[in-house]
């Protein structure tokens, strides 16, 4: 049983970079941006009662919330230094 469901919108920029042999800058943004999103959110949720969470909760949220910040800054940091690269 599938208890989680997929990320259509990470899982379809991801796709579209991807699929190019140069990325563009505002390719990489909107990958960013998309990242951004449920980072924020995921933030939110454990920092305010919008959704009541337990302490284990609120910091297995923080965690989720860092990752996907880790991830989103990886992602912008990559195509800049293959840039330097050439």
């Amino acid at each position: 049983m599938r208890t989680t469901a997929p990320r259509p919108c990470g899982v379809g920029t991801l796709a579209l970079v991807a699929r190019r042999p140069r990325v563009s800058g505002r390719l990489v943004a909107a990958v960013t941006s998309v990242d951004a999103a449920p980072c924020l959110a995921l933030l939110l949720f454990a920092v305010t009662d919008v959704v009541p969470l337990t302490g284990p909760g609120a910091a297995f949220t923080t965690v989720g919330s860092v990752t996907v910040a880790v991830f989103a800054a990886l992602e912008s940091t990559g195509p800049r230094r293959s840039r330097a690269r050439r």
